[in-house]
């Protein structure tokens, strides 16, 4: 067994560890959008904010198993490696920049206790929640599939864009509904 074949399996787990925080995420968002009040959503947000115990570890495994990937191959500067690249950097402003700054936010006024009510509902419906969720959860979908495939480079430039123009059409009904409706997380 080499060294590559080792950083290929920690590359590889980096991704399941990806894909298990936006499973646990789905999981967990939908029911935390229908809490009434603070003690209904305590819980999720529990469950939500010890995904940065996984998901971050895994993008920073991606990240450097990758590097060492293309540093020591004859990858060197194919168009799917910086699409993927993109793509990692992508999940990481939308889940910690977007919806991470938004749920500690909630989770703050949830621990305070500070929120009851419609607030509460008014922040747990926010649809730019929804958005990030669909996008990160499609763009992941394209990432992996760049990863796999190695397509050249207009190929990979349609995978990626089709991948953001899909999670992008596929948030417009929560866009729509906003919050005057509520917004369910349903796929």
């Amino acid at each position: 067994m080499s060294l590559y074949t080792i950083v290929l399996f920690l590359h590889v787990m980096g991704a399941l560890g990806i894909f298990g925080a936006l499973g646990i995420e789905w999981a967990a968002a939908g029911p935390l959008q229908r809490a009434t009040d603070v003690a209904q959503a305590r819980p999720l947000i529990r469950v939500l904010r010890s995904l940065r115990w996984v998901a971050a570890p895994s993008a920073a495994t991606l990240l450097v198993t990758g590097i060492y990937m293309v540093a020591t191959t004859s990858s060197g500067r194919q168009p799917w490696i910086g699409l993927g690249l993109l793509g990692l950097v992508l999940l990481a402003l939308l889940g910690g920049g977007v919806t991470g700054r938004r749920m500690a936010a909630i989770a703050r006024d949830v621990d305070a206790a500070s929120t009851e009510g419609e607030s509460l509902r008014f922040r747990l419906e926010d649809p730019v929640l929804v958005v990030s969720l669909r996008l990160r959860t499609a763009v992941a979908t394209g990432t992996v599939f760049l990863m796999t495939a190695k397509p050249a480079a207009g190929l990979a430039l349609a995978v990626m864009g089709a991948a953001v123009a899909l999670g992008l059409v596929w948030s417009l009904p929560a866009l729509g509904r906003g919050r005057s409706a509520g917004v369910e997380l349903a796929p």
